[in-house]
């Protein structure tokens, strides 16, 4: 059996945003990544989250 496959787009920062907190992907890299918290302003999960949020927006929308 063969299900459809959809992709939609999700063109908000913060939806993308708060779908990578509701799964904790902060916390998950920073438990994974050893970090010298007194040296740093931001986490490393944190530091991945913003360029992630922001790749996920089309920079150009092709034209049909």
């Amino acid at each position: 059996m063969q299900f459809p496959l959809v992709s939609t787009s999700i063109d908000h920062l913060g939806l993308v945003s708060a779908i990578f907190n509701e799964l904790g992907l902060v916390e998950l890299i920073d438990s994974l990544i050893e970090q010298d918290i007194e040296n740093r302003k931001i986490s490393v999960g944190t530091s991945c989250k913003v360029p992630l949020a922001r790749r996920s927006v089309p920079i150009a929308k092709q034209k049909n």
